[in-house]
């Protein structure tokens, strides 16, 4: 038998627990308080969730491009009133907030095969997970921030796969999932890093110039630069960004047909019910003012998919159609709201308040639109909801 001095010995174990110490350091300080780090059907995601109302739906914030999902619940030495995790759950909603895998240092994998696909499930499972052991309502809403619109026909799909009934996907200056629609030009995501994700850095003196906008308009820091720059950001993979790039046998490929499969955004049966909370800054124009066609484009065929096609219009009293042709028509003004600032404008105290007011105002009337369409298509379905 090998024997070991006592003095090596000690040295051995004291190196060991340093070791140990040290790596339990490092997972602390990457953590932040209430965060959890999980794998979900083989990815990585980090996760924050504070409970609300059991009873009320789960509020589910979905990040952009880039961004790890702590653009909505901010950093241990901000004030939570910044966030809009604090004032969607001073409404009485729990909320969770779930960041899709990249590079940042609180990741331990890099996946750059994930899917817009992979990333609907994720985040249906995650939900699904967080209700079992929370005993909440098997109702979500899930918010996607820009690049976040990518999975608003994914995560239904997946949603109806765990049961749950997502009853709007709200769009915070989303951008729809069509790759002639999603970012290109000098932006785009054709550039593979060594680590196989598509590199994001060309970006982020974007953000920052509009984070320091968004500072101005607060009147003080929401979130210092070199925490952002840390401890928020990181390169993606490249198929989530909707813009027909796709990683496969150690390269990206580009195929747009493979997007549009992946994103199932011409899947209207499987739309969810779309409302839209956009900026009022000309920096953010192309979102603000011109993607909003494009949602309620896919919203109005996600009608007449689930609403029209199968019910007797003709038999409709003219009131009745007169009432479903004004429903119909005055929904991209009814189920579109503005929050003064830019494409950062749920970050900071003022437009975070002011984008959960609208979250909660655009909850209640989707259920209502829902319940005057059925009245009006599916008379049944209304007696079936009354009794």
């Amino acid at each position: 038998m090998l024997k070991i001095g006592r003095k090596k010995m000690l040295l051995m174990l004291l190196t060991c627990c340093i070791g140990i110490y040290s790596h339990s350091l490092l997972a602390s300080e990457t953590l932040y308080p209430g965060e959890q780090l999980l794998t979900i059907n083989g990815y990585q995601t980090l996760i924050k969730f504070v409970k609300g109302d059991a009873q009320k739906p789960l509020i589910i914030f979905i990040p952009g491009d880039s961004h790890l999902a702590r653009i909505s619940y901010g950093h241990p030495t901000g004030n939570p009133k910044d966030f809009l995790s604090y004032w969607v759950h001073q409404k009485g909603y729990s909320f969770l907030a779930l960041s899709y895998p990249t590079d940042n240092p609180v990741f331990s994998k890099i996946h750059p095969e994930f899917s817009i696909h992979d990333w609907g499930q994720q985040i249906a499972a995650t939900a699904k997970k967080i209700i079992q052991e929370n005993h909440l309502s098997h109702h979500i809403v899930v918010m996607g921030w820009s690049m976040g619109g990518a999975v608003e026909v994914t995560v239904n799909e997946a949603a109806k796969q765990q049961s749950l009934n997502l009853d709007v996907f709200i769009g915070l200056s989303a951008v729809p999932p069509l790759p002639q629609v999603m970012q290109s030009g000098p932006f785009d995501t054709k550039t593979m890093l060594p680590n196989k994700l598509a590199d994001r850095k060309p970006l982020f003196n974007w953000f920052i110039k509009s984070l320091q906008e968004q500072n101005r308009y607060n009147q003080h820091d929401v979130i210092p630069k070199e925490i952002y720059l840390t401890q928020f950001l990181g390169n993606i993979p490249t198929a989530i960004a909707a813009e027909g790039y796709h990683y496969k046998d150690g390269k990206f490929s580009y195929s747009i047909e493979n997007t549009l499969q992946d994103g199932g955004v011409f899947n209207f049966a499987n739309t969810p019910w779309i409302a839209l909370i956009r900026s009022d800054s000309p920096s953010d124009a192309k979102i603000s003012m011109i993607d909003p066609a494009s949602w309620n484009f896919i919203r109005a065929e996600m009608i007449y998919k689930n609403y029209l096609s199968q019910a007797n219009l003709s038999t409709l009293p003219e009131k009745n159609w007169t009432r479903l042709t004004k429903t119909i028509n005055d929904l991209p003004n009814n189920l579109t709201l503005t929050v003064h600032g830019n494409h950062f404008f749920f970050v900071g105290e003022k437009g975070a308040q002011t984008t959960a007011d609208e979250i909660h105002t655009l909850i209640a009337r989707v259920e209502n639109t829902k319940a005057i369409l059925d009245s009006l298509t599916h008379p049944e379905k209304s007696i079936r909801r009354k009794s």
